[in-house]
């Protein structure tokens, strides 16, 4: 079915990544987060505002501004016993507080001059989607993305209760309502996930799909084009997978649980 119909069944025919040999033509990262236990709790000795675990960097926000309070603890995170894994961030009771992660390195673009298509999925929610602000997607290195606004990011934004196809370039954003309010589910139930995806087809398009009840389909949200001007994708830009998740305005602790983060792009040969 052609990736812009309104139903897109899974998988999605990632056209030049189809008959593509893994790995050889392909690399991607995959984190189904089993096993997670992480905390940046930062000791007054060491000051540290940030910490590496696993493939990650985690950096605290504080009040919107990573590491303007280096002695507070951001977030904690949890692996619920739940069927495949999932990471539970839990933020502290503040607003605009919570925590940012990269992947070390940067090793994906959207380059419409090499040419190389590009796919990016994740599954999440939140038990409270009203207060709970989600960044998560493609981001150049940045470690506050959502309160003082991304400098190159792809993605998705879930902000005071909407969730957003989300793209920014060189600090100009651009928002189009999914439409989907279902990404908010009690922590201790099945309900309330999310999938999202997004797909650059190599050439100069990037399309973003949900799947807001989370039955395989995904449902074609909008398509924006690269080097518009106006479109605000990054173009040309390093990129590597990032997750924020901070509270909201209300003063209340907070939980998002992410099930997966996955991204591949076909291979560069010269």
């Amino acid at each position: 079915m052609s990736k812009y119909s309104n139903k897109v069944s899974l998988p999605l025919n990632f056209e030049g990544m189809i008959n593509a040999r893994v790995p050889g033509d392909v690399f991607y990262f995959f984190d189904d987060f089993m096993g997670c236990s992480w905390s940046v709790q930062n000791d007054e000795n060491s000051g540290l505002a940030t910490k590496s675990a696993n493939n990650w960097l985690i950096t605290a926000v504080n009040d919107g501004s990573e590491g303007s309070n280096p002695f507070a603890v951001d977030a904690t995170y949890t692996a619920p016993s739940t069927l495949g894994g999932i990471m539970r961030i839990t933020t502290i009771a503040s607003p605009d507080d919570g925590t940012n992660m990269q992947v070390n390195g940067t090793a994906f673009a959207i380059d419409e001059d090499i040419g190389l298509p590009l796919y990016f999925e994740t599954r999440f929610r939140t038990a409270d989607v009203s207060n709970t602000d989600i960044a998560i997607g493609l981001s150049a290195v940045d470690t506050e993305i959502i309160t003082t606004g991304a400098d190159d990011f792809v993605g998705f934004l879930l902000e005071e209760g909407v969730l957003y196809a989300h793209t920014a370039e060189s600090s100009n954003e651009k928002n189009t309502d999914t439409a989907i309010t279902e990404a908010d589910g009690a922590a201790s139930s099945n309900d309330g996930w999310v999938r999202c995806a997004f797909y650059f087809d190599g050439d100069n398009t990037v399309s973003f799909f949900v799947d807001d009840n989370d039955d395989g389909e995904f449902d074609f949200v909008v398509s924006r084009t690269v080097s518009t001007g106006t479109d605000y994708i990054p173009d040309d830009q390093a990129l590597t997978p990032t997750i924020e998740a901070i509270t909201g305005t209300t003063a209340t602790a907070e939980t998002a649980d992410i099930d997966y983060v996955f991204a591949a792009q076909q291979r560069y040969h010269a």
